[in-house]
């Protein structure tokens, strides 16, 4: 029997899994999904001017730097830590002709990037037998997820 909740927005029964649990209590929160997309749509249209000053405010400080900076260099060490020094210059020309110059998902041959199967962030190797070639827009939809 699955649990369900009553929506304060719509005052639908709904299943849990339908909910998104709050970071600080982790509790369920009061609307649903569905009522919360539409929200935040709303809060996003109504105060565009106010987000576009918190963004440039956030751009003019140095936390977005340090941040930025302190990601590349845990993905250094990460780099560094998993590599097996198998990924040379013509390691990846000869990988780059064996897909035949195009992306391995979806054949594109324009903008290609070096893309990590399994990803590193869950310390899968930095290697060779690990990487291939894909297009700006199949390697960024990907983010770090990978198939069995």
């Amino acid at each position: 029997m699955a649990k369900t909740k009553i929506c304060s927005q719509c005052n639908i029964e709904k299943e849990l899994i339908l909910y998104r649990l709050r970071k600080d209590t982790w509790k369920y929160r009061n609307k649903c999904n569905d009522c919360l997309s539409i929200f935040w749509k709303d809060y996003k249209l109504k105060n565009q001017n106010r987000i576009k000053d918190k963004n440039y405010k956030y751009k003019k400080s140095h936390i977005w730097r340090l941040s930025y900076i302190a990601y590349n260099s845990k993905r250094r060490a990460l780099i560094k830590t998993t590599s097996d020094w198998t990924i040379t210059k013509e390691a990846l020309d000869l990988l780059f002709n064996n897909q035949w110059w195009k992306c391995n998902y979806c054949n594109n041959t324009k903008n290609l990037h070096l893309d990590h199967i399994k990803p590193i962030s869950k310390w899968w190797p930095h290697s060779i037998n690990n990487v291939q070639w894909l297009c700006q827009s199949c390697n960024l939809t990907k983010w770090n997820k990978y198939d069995n």
